[in-house]
C-alpha cells in the first residue's frame, strides 16, 4: 500500500474538500451499531458515503448495514485494503471487485455475497475512471 500517497490525499485538504473514503472509514471504525436511522441522524455519514458505498441500498433490515460496515471494517483493518484504491472502485461502480480481492466475502456463505453485492452498488458509476 502507498502510505505517503494516501497520507498526502488525506492531508491535501483543497477546495474540494477530502474523498468520502475517508468518511467512510470514521464511520466503520466508529459505528459499533448500524441503525436504519442512522442514515439521517449520524453527523459523519455525508451524502456521498451513503450513495458511492451502498450505505443507501440498506433497505432490508438493521442486519444489512452493520454486515456492510462491518465488510468495510475488515478492508481497512486488511494490509492490503488500500483507501485510495476503495474510492476509485466505488466511482467507477466496481466496489465488489475490489473488496472481495481483498477480503473473502461470504466464501462459505452465499447469501452473504449476493447480499454484499446487491448493496456495494454505486447507482452512477464514471464509466472513464
Amino acid at each position: 500500500m502507498a502510505v505517503g500517497f494516501n497520507l498526502m490525499d488525506v492531508v491535501d485538504r483543497t477546495h474540494h474538500g477530502t474523498k468520502s473514503v475517508w468518511d467512510l472509514k470514521q464511520i466503520a471504525f466508529n459505528c459499533q451499531d448500524f441503525r436504519k436511522s442512522y442514515l439521517t441522524t449520524n453527523p459523519l455519514l455525508v451524502p456521498a458515503v451513503s450513495v458511492d458505498y451502498g450505505l443507501l441500498n440498506c433497505k432490508g433490515n438493521e442486519n444489512e448495514g452493520q454486515e456492510l460496515i462491518q465488510v468495510y471494517n475488515l478492508y481497512y483493518e486488511h494490509p492490503d485494503g488500500d483507501p485510495i484504491k476503495l474510492h476509485l472502485s466505488a466511482v467507477a461502480g466496481k466496489l465488489f471487485k475490489c473488496v472481495s480481492s481483498v477480503i473473502n466475502i461470504g466464501t462459505n456463505k452465499k447469501r452473504v455475497k449476493h447480499l454484499m453485492q446487491r448493496l456495494m452498488k454505486n447507482p452512477n458509476p464514471v464509466s472513464d475512471i
